[in-house]
């Protein structure tokens, strides 16, 4: 079996938290408890109690409700179970599969999961001699564009497409001296300037992955950060242009 470069988990680079997808915003102030303000007064005795009580049923409903309605990008304990027991001996060959494909790694819950699938292949072709060698092929390739469409599903990056003046002051001023070096890069690789309907948000990211990390415009193309932003984009422009069945059968970036 080939060994391919083994990429971190933590492929992903934080952003602000106003370059977040939207479901990501309402997350990072899902569990805000407003302090006192110096008009509340000092809280004694009955009153300072009242208070704690009321904060901390209020938190308890939130904690309730984010357990009853998971966020699209909770993993799952059963998939931290699987991931970490399920034929182990193959979790360097099912990633790096998926970096191969599939350019750069996926957010942690669709990689748990989808990776034990993969591993599973690999079983299935390597040990017990189920599969002959196409169809094994065939069988990661499919398993590896499913990662990719749930990946953007997942994440986020599929559900905003009316964008507004909050959002376009945000594409003019976040990480503003890499708007243009952002833009050079994309155009090296696709040979056009993507519209801003599908490319926004990656181009955010894509900056804030130049910001991190100092790559220009002119390296060529093999960092899994520009392996993501350019999946998003394609993706984006597929389903606009054609539909989401069209986006999700879209050919794979990677190698």
């Amino acid at each position: 079996m080939l060994k391919y470069e083994k990429l971190s988990l933590h492929e992903s680079c934080p952003l602000r938290r106003s370059d977040m997808p939207h479901q990501h915003k309402v997350l990072v102030s899902k569990f805000y408890v407003p302090k006192p303000t110096a008009t509340d007064g000092p809280l004694r005795g009955a009153a300072h109690e009242q208070r704690f009580l009321t904060l901390t049923n209020d938190i308890e409903e939130q904690l309730l409700t984010v357990l009853k309605n998971p966020p699209p990008n909770a993993i799952a304990w059963k998939d931290f179970e699987a991931y970490a027991t399920v034929l182990p001996e193959f979790q360097e060959e099912a990633s790096g599969l998926i970096t191969r494909l599939l350019g750069y790694l996926p957010i942690h819950a669709v990689l748990l999961p989808q990776e034990v699938l993969i591993r599973k292949e690999i079983d299935r072709f390597l040990n017990k001699k189920e599969l002959p060698q196409q169809e094994f092929e065939d069988n990661i390739y499919r398993l590896i564009m499913q990662t990719r469409n749930l990946d953007m599903e997942k994440g986020g990056w599929i559900e905003k497409w009316i964008y507004d003046k909050d959002d376009m002051d945000r594409y003019m001023y976040n990480y503003a001296p890499y708007i243009s070096m952002a833009r050079e890069r994309l155009f090296l690789f696709f040979e056009y300037y993507p519209d801003l309907i599908h490319s926004l948000d990656a181009e955010l990211l894509l900056r804030s992955y130049m910001c991190r990390y100092g790559f220009g415009t002119r390296e060529q193309l093999s960092s899994a950060f520009d392996y993501k932003v350019l999946t998003i984009i394609r993706y984006r422009e597929i389903m606009h242009k054609e539909g989401k069945a069209a986006a999700d059968a879209s050919f794979l970036l990677g190698k």
